[in-house]
């Protein structure tokens, strides 16, 4: 079949070129259309419910709502873990599923078990709210809005009003916030002293304005046979209006305007929020992806719609942009390989003299070819093009180099060129060894796995394709030179394979015997005790801040606080500049490094020392790369009273950090804040006509405010806010003053029916599958999970009392699960790779053969690429299944010809691929680490693989034949044809032959 697929080839070049040339532009028309991409994206399989109280407390939202929609949601099937949290008026319940659960079937079983307790909440919550959630979420843009015209109040009002709603529907934004400037409003700011005296409370002129600031379609009427819609225009046009609003009061018997009884002004919300490039004051807006979204595709949209967002004076800026490290990774990646091509076919022209010239612009071809089929076919299946893939399909070129190598030192090599029909099984057989050893962490855990996969099949494809193409694209191009370019010919080249097995490894059978169960012993402990990390990001250049401080503190203190340190951090040398975003409690810090002057690494440790001691304040950091990857080492202590909870996980956060050895310990929750705690009497308020619902509503609008209405301002909307003015709410003493308009129109002050008492009380409760739970992290440990559970766990949990433990957080333990499951994978590879080799050889014995000398070489390269990089990560270990591979294809190759190859073979192949790789090995700037560290582990399984594959496995064919009923030959000499062994048949056996014939 494929002797009559070569004729044709021959015989039709041109219709070959056509449809190579045909393959060729689908793939590049797909390539504009492909999604690209860091790292495969994948939806967090997480649902969470929300559910708000309004004037609920903390314990009291925890017992109303938390606890019963625990009971009711975990007996869901698929749950790996529940958390949530109860906080003032507000609780959410976060569930994590197992890997492929519907999360659509499984919000609607949620649904219904809520609905089904539902009906015992009080009349106040609002309806639950069932959303998909990413626990790990920031900001992927941050847009600088400047003007020299409009100062921060309209540049606020102008992100909050035209720029948020003209982002927020681009596909893949999962929220856009702004932050800094000024937020108008109407603020109502009422006398409650006049209010007693009118004989009206704050609900009534609540309920005033907004029954005044409506707008009603009243229907239609006729006039002259034509038909108008009659409507009632009732919206306030001027701050006047408001301020004249007529109110009537049944007391008195008369009416009387708001304005005798309240500032109405425009006015501010209270500061909650601010943004600073460089100490420099700024109105920013920063965009968040969802979970699946794409990163490039969303920062191409929003440069577009700012682009067509036309607003006169007013500019914008993308002072943060996520996507730029993306772009700078594939262009330092596109630079290296190119480079690195053209030094490869230096070397080939040195080593070949003009030989193949033919071939080589076959193998130079086939890169451009393979990669836009294999965009055509992302576009078809709908697969984002990510580094796992441009991995592949760089590592599989230098692959297929070898292979073809490989598969042309045969005794007929022709003119060089490889023969389908006695090659198709050593290439076969490699890909499916490829794909044993990468489907097989998938189907265990998809997270870890899905690199893995993406890898072997990519890398599996391009090798068959370039297998596949070979003699038809050689044809088209020995068709062109043929005809346009008759002075260019080629020359065969010489055969390579020499007749005797490599010497490098010659010791006698006691001596290589030790050598080998060495080799063994300590790679079985290089991979058990080395730091693993099977994933990964992209590094960049930035530099993320986290600035935390205690419960309590409000906006000014933080903003304060967060002030000074980003002073401390503009002076230190490395700093381009900082951009925040400040909150109460907490601030957001992105740090530019000018690599000039200081690496990013260095550069931390420069601002630990330069900022110092912040207390109250709690400040760290870590690169941005380590943001979208476990960098930290979470712990949960659970129990049940939270003030003992408290003290416990401080103490425990203090051991922990001794145990580890590191001073990076944060507190990922707020310790109690004071509180000012009023206990209604329930006996007195129902004397009174009073409830607990008409106090809670009268004392959050009198002291926190009310937004009542809307007023529209040139086409923007401003919240109008009802508030007690100032001097009625500035104080503690203040409450005792408050009085509450009953039922029946009487006013009763609040001291007669409730008590005041001070108290501590949690700005938050957490709780992990039912218990309560207080969590801290340490962060830069540089030991292995499995030590960490084993050093640092057990010691932890002895002495706590009862009912109280410490547990990992999810994110380490998934790093124990897939480390366990990593062991797991690499023995069933093993046994696939034994079936394989079985069929392959119709033998069950020679596969032991290859099994024994692949060990030999999969664990020597582990043991070098795990010293080299200090960790096994997710680029070496693919490295070290491709080595596998490799070892796996050179076997098949040696039991085929029974030949090894010359050491000038080897020496050229080697160099010519180190020549391949050594620009991205030596210049691996942003984003390129991954791929150095991948094509070092290959490169360093490639030569250990050449050097001492065939002296093992002839050894090792020798020694298993000695143990089977097998007459060898002694081992070949030069210039002798090596035969390695001869099956001993029985005399009656030739008897019948002899008589056959």
């Amino acid at each position: 079949m494929f002797s009559e697929g070569s004729h044709f080839f021959s015989e039709r070049p041109l219709t070959i070129s056509m449809i190579l040339g045909g393959l060729l532009l689908f793939g590049i028309l797909a390539f504009l259309k492909v999604p690209v991409t860091l790292f495969p994206s994948a939806s967090y399989p997480g649902l969470s419910v929300s559910v708000e109280y309004p004037g609920a407390d903390v314990h009291l939202v925890e017992e109303t709502l938390t606890i019963p929609i625990e009971e009711m949601v975990s007996s869901v099937g698929g749950i790996e873990e529940m958390r949530s949290f109860a906080e003032r008026g507000r609780t959410e319940i976060n569930l994590e599923f197992q890997k492929g659960v519907n999360l659509d079937l499984k919000s609607l079983e949620i649904r219904e078990r809520i609905d089904a307790v539902a009906g015992n909440f009080p009349r106040e919550v609002h309806k639950p709210l069932i959303f998909q959630y990413d626990p790990d979420q920031k900001p992927i843009l941050i847009i600088s809005i400047e003007s020299k015209k409009f100062d921060f109040i309209t540049l606020r009002s102008i992100a909050d009003h035209e720029v948020k709603s003209y982002l927020e529907n681009i596909e893949g934004v999962s929220k856009v916030a702004a932050s800094g400037g000024k937020v108008r409003e109407v603020l109502v700011a009422c006398d409650l002293q006049k209010l007693r005296a009118h004989g009206v409370d704050l609900q009534e002129i609540q309920r005033v304005i907004q029954a005044n600031n409506q707008s009603a379609s009243i229907g239609s009427v006729q006039k002259e046979g034509l038909k108008y819609n009659l409507f009632l225009s009732g919206k306030y046009r001027s701050i006047r209006e408001i301020q004249r609003q007529p109110i009537f009061s049944k007391e008195q018997n008369r009416i009387f305007y708001l304005e005798d009884v309240a500032d109405v002004s425009f006015s501010f919300q209270d500061e909650a929020s601010a943004s600073r490039l460089s100490g420099k004051e700024i109105v920013s807006i920063f965009v968040y992806k969802s979970s699946v979204g794409n990163i490039l595709d969303i920062a191409k949209a929003v440069q577009g719609k700012l682009e067509g967002l036309k607003i006169p004076d007013v500019d914008f800026r993308i002072v943060y942009d996520q996507s730029d490290s993306i772009r700078k990774t594939y262009s330092n990646v596109a630079v290296c390989f190119l480079a690195g091509v053209i030094l490869m076919f230096v070397l080939m022209q040195k080593f070949e003299k003009n030989a193949f010239t033919d071939t080589r612009l076959t193998i130079l071809l086939q890169f451009p070819l393979n990669f836009f089929i294999i965009q055509f076919l992302l576009f078809l299946l709908k697969v984002e093009f990510d580094l796992i893939i441009a991995g592949a399909e760089i590592v599989g070129f230098g692959v297929w180099l070898f292979i073809y190598k490989f598969l042309c030192e045969r005794k007929d090599p022709g003119v060089g060129i490889f023969k389908f029909r006695n090659t198709l099984g050593e290439l076969i057989s490699f890909v499916i060894v490829v794909l044993a050893l990468c489907l097989p962490l998938y189907y265990l855990d998809r997270d870890t796995g899905q690199s893995t996969l993406r890898l072997g099949v990519f890398l599996s494809l391009f090798v068959s394709l370039s297998y596949v193409l070979f003699i038809p694209l050689h044809a088209s191009i020995k068709m062109v030179r043929e005809r346009y370019f008759r002075s260019y010919h080629s020359v065969p080249v010489a055969n390579t394979v020499q007749d005797k097995p490599s010497r490098l490894i010659r010791p006698g059978n006691r001596l290589f015997a030790i050598l080998y169960i060495a080799i063994l012993l300590f790679g079985v402990f290089r991979l058990v005790q080395a730091n693993k990390e099977l994933f990964y990001s992209a590094e960049s250049k930035r530099i993320i801040g986290y600035v935390e401080l205690p419960a309590g503190f409000n906006f000014p203190q933080t903003n304060s606080i967060t002030k000074n340190i980003e002073a401390k951090i503009a002076g230190t040398e490395g700093v381009a500049d900082v951009t925040s975003k400040v909150e109460p409690g907490h601030s957001l810090l992105v740090i530019n490094v000018d690599e000039s002057k200081s690496k990013p690494d260095d550069l931390i440790q420069d601002l630990r020392k330069n900022i110092g001691n912040v207390d109250p304040a709690f400040c760290y950091f870590s690169r941005e790369s380590e943001g979208s990857r476990y960098k930290e080492i979470r712990m949960d202590a659970l129990g049940d009273d939270y003030d003992k909870l408290d003290s416990l996980t401080k103490d425990l956060a203090n051991r922990a950090s001794d145990l580890l050895g590191t001073s990076d310990t944060v507190l990922n929750y707020k310790s109690p804040r004071d509180e000012l705690e009023l206990s209604l009497n329930n006996n007195k308020a129902s004397g009174s006509s009073l409830n607990h619902s008409e106090i809670a509503n009268f004392l959050k609008t009198a002291i926190q405010g009310s937004v009542v209405s809307k007023y529209v301002e040139e086409n923007r909307e401003l919240d109008i806010k009802i508030r007690a003015k100032e001097e009625f709410r500035n104080s503690v003493t203040s409450v005792e003053r408050f009085v509450v308009k009953n039922q029946v129109g009487k006013y009763v002050p609040i001291p007669e029916v409730s008590s005041k008492t001070e108290t501590k009380s949690p700005a938050r409760i957490s709780r992990k599958n039912k218990k309560r739970v207080l969590s801290f992290s340490l962060r830069a440990s540089e030991d292995s999970y499995r030590a960490l559970q084993a050093k640092v766990l057990d010691e932890l949990n002895q002495g706590l009392p009862e009912n109280y433990h410490v547990e990992l957080g999810r994110s380490v333990e998934k790093a124990i699960e897939a480390e366990n499951r990593l062991y797991i994978v690499i023995a069933f590879s093993f046994l696939l790779i034994y079936m394989v080799f079985a069929s392959y050889f119709e033998s069950l014995t020679r596969p032991f053969e290859v099994i024994a000398t692949i060990l030999f070489v999969f664990f020597l390269n582990l043991i070098c690429s795990s010293l080299l990089f200090g960790k096994i990560s997710l680029p070496v270990y693919l490295g070290l299944l491709l080595t596998i591979a490799l070892v796996s294809f050179q076997i098949l190759c040696l039991g085929k010809i029974l030949k090894d190859t010359g050491s000038g073979f080897k020496r050229e192949i080697y160099l010519v691929l180190c020549a391949l790789f050594l620009f991205q090995i030596l210049f691996s700037r942003e984003g390129g680490r991954f791929l150095m560290e991948l094509e070092t582990t290959l490169l360093l399984g490639i030569g250990l693989s050449l050097a001492f594959t065939p002296s093992i496995f002839f050894r090792f064919e020798e020694f298993f034949r000695r143990g089977q009923s097998l007459e060898l030959r002694p081992l070949p000499i030069q210039n002798q044809e090596p035969v390695f062994f001869e099956e001993v048949k029985p005399p009656i056996k030739k008897a019948k032959k002899a008589k056959k014939k």
